[in-house]
């Protein structure tokens, strides 16, 4: 960092405690709002504390992030400052994302399991499934983990924008807001709460993808473990997010969720595929990939026309 950048980063630690207050706030007004008007069983206290948490461990990764990747890449630092060096708030955001993708799956395996066999069961019941208290705990976790990253985005706007690109950093915004606010409000309504594990799940393919990604940011996109990583980064993103999909459609289409208010299904059923769309896009991107990786093309020969 610049001397310039090194003042940003101080102001970005005092932002980043302002809008985890707020966003704690905002859970607890759910909380407030939601316990008195309905019988249902809710764990807010394990929402919170999973939200308390992450975002204390995502505080603190970020602000470690640039001396803990100069000591681990040496080299490869000093090329990203160099050729790349919008990439360094790119790499805060990377070193939040791997912890939280490694604990949430194996927070709520067993659930998530027992809820798609009990969805199985009883498919038209299977949308109005009572969340477990480690489903709250995993929501609380994400979307800690997914507000840090809408600070870091806000903050670094610029650079995250050069360094993801405008379509990409656009992307994550929507899918990051959407999770926040619609998660949090549709677990004490049963509204879905196998499709958010499945969704929660998901987070698991996000380890060898961040992985893939710090390496190619410090130019070591032919270092020998890449190709390996690759195909570990595909089979997850294949477990984790493209197996469930027929099974979370079927729930879509069989699903009875009368219980729910109107506006609330409404909502609901128009945010519930979105995520299913999104993984089949991403999978074209993956396999895309794979396959300019897999077939080399012959070197292009470029051939003069002259018109006489």
């Amino acid at each position: 960092f610049t001397s310039t950048q090194e003042i940003k980063k101080s102001k970005m630690v005092a932002w980043e405690l302002k809008a985890s207050v707020a966003s704690l706030a905002m859970l607890v007004a759910l909380g407030v709002t939601y316990l008195p008007v309905h019988d249902e069983p809710t764990h807010w206290d394990a929402m919170l504390l999973g939200f308390c948490l992450t975002m204390l461990l995502s505080v603190v990764s970020a602000a470690v992030s640039s001396t803990m990747w100069q000591a681990l890449f040496p080299e490869g630092w000093a090329w990203m400052l160099k050729n790349k060096p919008c990439n360094v708030p790119l790499l805060m955001k990377n070193g939040t994302e791997i912890l939280p993708a490694i604990y949430t799956p194996i927070l709520i395996w067993n659930d998530v399991y027992a809820m798609t066999l009990e969805g199985l069961e009883n498919p038209a019941q299977s949308l109005s499934l009572q969340a477990p208290r480690s489903i709250w705990t995993a929501v609380g976790v994400v979307v800690a983990y997914m507000a840090h990253d809408c600070i870091l985005m806000f903050w670094y706007r610029e650079d995250m924008q050069k360094a993801l690109g405008k379509g990409m950093y656009l992307q994550i915004w929507g899918h990051h807001l959407l999770s926040i606010m619609f998660w949090p409000i549709a677990l004490p309504v049963r509204g879905g709460s196998v499709l958010i594990g499945w969704f929660l799940m998901s987070e698991g393919s996000n380890v060898l993808l961040t992985t893939r990604a710090v390496l190619i940011k410090f130019n070591h996109g032919n270092h020998k473990w890449m190709t390996p990583i690759s195909a570990g980064w595909l089979l997850s993103f294949i477990v984790f997010r493209i197996i469930p999909l027929p099974i979370l459609a079927y729930f879509l289409v069989m699903a009875q969720p009368w219980h729910m208010p109107i506006g609330v299904r409404t909502l609901c059923y128009v945010t519930w595929p979105l995520p299913l769309f999104l993984n089949v896009y991403w999978l074209s991107l993956a396999i895309n990939m794979a396959t300019k990786l897999l077939v080399k093309k012959p070197a292009r020969v470029e051939t003069k026309v002259s018109i006489d």
